[in-house]
């Protein structure tokens, strides 16, 4: 008589030990996913043509980024501006009576990142 094989084969038997190993696994893989999905900031890119002046919102206020005439340097203001806010800037910046003025080092590529959540990228127009 022949042997028939089973349609299916189990690999191992499930143990107490690989089932505590499956649980454990999923149990930090569900962790990693809601510290991340609870954690993220999501951030807002802002492309700012400056062929006029460029209006965004930060914290509920409108603000609004202009291009100051200067001879070869890009030069900034960004009014109503509080002193309480951030900015990222590869350059120097100047607070003065509310207005913030931005002078980047470089006049392509310039990227300011304010308040850890909000990233303008400005094309300067020469």
């Amino acid at each position: 008589m022949l042997h028939e094989e089973p349609a299916f084969m189990a690999a191992e038997k499930l143990t107490k030990a690989r089932l505590a190993q499956i649980l454990i696994t999923l149990l930090v893989l569900i962790s990693a996913f809601l510290w991340r999905t609870f954690s993220h900031e999501s951030g807002r890119l802002i492309t700012c043509g400056m062929e006029k002046p460029c209006q965004f919102d930060i914290e509920g206020k409108r603000v609004t980024l202009s291009q100051l005439e200067s001879r070869d340097v890009p030069k900034y203001s960004i009014s109503p501006w509080d002193e309480q806010w951030s900015i990222e800037v590869n350059g120097s910046t100047e607070f003065q009576s509310g207005v913030l003025l931005v002078s980047p080092t470089t006049q392509d590529n310039i990227e300011l990142k304010i308040n850890h959540g909000i990233t303008l990228k400005l094309r300067y127009l020469p």
